[in-house]
C-alpha cells in the first residue's frame, strides 16, 4: 500500500489554521501574514505535502473563472418515443437547458440518448457510453 497523500485539511488540523489559510499560504497569497505563511509552509514540508497537479490546474482555472475543459460527461436518458416530444415540452426544454449550462460550468459535457429509438439496443447504448468515456 502506498502512503496517503497529505491534504490541505491535514495541514490545517496540524497547524490549527483554516483550510483557506493553508491554501493561501501554499500559494504565497498576500492576504496572509508572512509569519503565518512560514508556519503553514514549514508544517506542509514536514508532512511531505506535494500538490496534486490536476487539482492545481483545476483550481487555477476556477479562480480565473475560465471554462474547464474535460472529457467527463453526464448522459441524459430520454424516454420519449420520438425526438420531437422531447423538445416540444417547454418545461423539459428549460430543465435540460439549465442542467446543460450548469454541467458545462462545472466542466462536464451532456450527452442525450433517446433510449426508445428502434435501432438503439442496450448493447448500442453501452457502446455509446463506453466511447464517450474517452
Amino acid at each position: 500500500m502506498g502512503k496517503e497523500r497529505v491534504s490541505l485539511v491535514d495541514i490545517a488540523r496540524k497547524t490549527g489554521y483554516s483550510v483557506m489559510s493553508v491554501s493561501y499560504a501554499l500559494r504565497n497569497h498576500p492576504k496572509l501574514k508572512e509569519s503565518t505563511r512560514d508556519i503553514i509552509c514549514k508544517a506542509a514540508e514536514e508532512m511531505g505535502y506535494v500538490p496534486d497537479p490536476d487539482i492545481v490546474k483545476l483550481m487555477s482555472r476556477i479562480r480565473m473563472n475560465q471554462k474547464i475543459e474535460t472529457r467527463s460527461f453526464v448522459a441524459v436518458l430520454d424516454l420519449f418515443e420520438d425526438r420531437k416530444s422531447f423538445t416540444a415540452d417547454p418545461y423539459t426544454n428549460t430543465l435540460i437547458a439549465s442542467a446543460q449550462a450548469r454541467l458545462e460550468k462545472l466542466g462536464y459535457q451532456m450527452t442525450r440518448i433517446s433510449v426508445l429509438q428502434p435501432r438503439l439496443s442496450p448493447q448500442r447504448i453501452s457502446t455509446i457510453l463506453q466511447i464517450s468515456r474517452y
